[in-house]
C-alpha cells in the first residue's frame, strides 16, 4: 500500500507499508531537488520496521520543506525533508489491498 504526493512538475513523494515485511517506508528520491548533497541523495529511501498490521491510522503533516508521518496515533513517527520544485497538489492511494486505513489525516502548515 502506498500514498503518493505529486505536483505539476512531476515531483513525487511516496510513503507506504509492505505488509509482507512489516516495513513502513518513505521515498523522496523524486521529490524535487535531491542532488544538492550526496548524503541527502543516499537517504532518499528510508524504512522503519513496524511489524505486521492489518489496520493503520496515518497522519501526514506537510510544510514548506518537511513531511511528518504519524502512524497509529504516534506509535511510530517519521520525519523527512523535501524540496519540491512546486507545491504538492495531488494525492493518490495505491494498492490498498489487505490493509485497512482506519483514519487518515492530511494537514498542511501554512506558509
Amino acid at each position: 500500500m502506498s500514498l503518493e504526493l505529486s505536483n505539476k512538475d512531476g515531483d513525487t513523494y511516496t510513503v507506504g507499508y509492505n505488509k509482507n515485511t512489516g516495513e513502513f517506508f518513505v521515498n523522496r528520491g523524486k521529490s524535487g531537488h535531491v542532488d544538492f548533497n550526496e548524503n541527502y541523495k543516499k537517504s532518499a529511501y528510508q524504512t522503519m520496521q513496524i511489524g505486521t498490521k492489518e489496520q493503520l491510522s496515518i497522519t501526514m503533516v506537510l510544510d514548506a520543506s518537511s513531511v511528518e508521518i504519524f502512524i497509529n496515533n504516534g506509535e511510530y513517527v517519521m520525519t523527512t525533508q523535501v524540496f519540491p520544485n512546486s507545491d504538492f497538489t495531488n494525492f493518490e492511494i495505491k494498492n490498498p489491498k489487505g490493509i485497512t486505513i482506519n483514519n487518515f489525516e492530511f494537514k498542511e502548515v501554512k506558509k
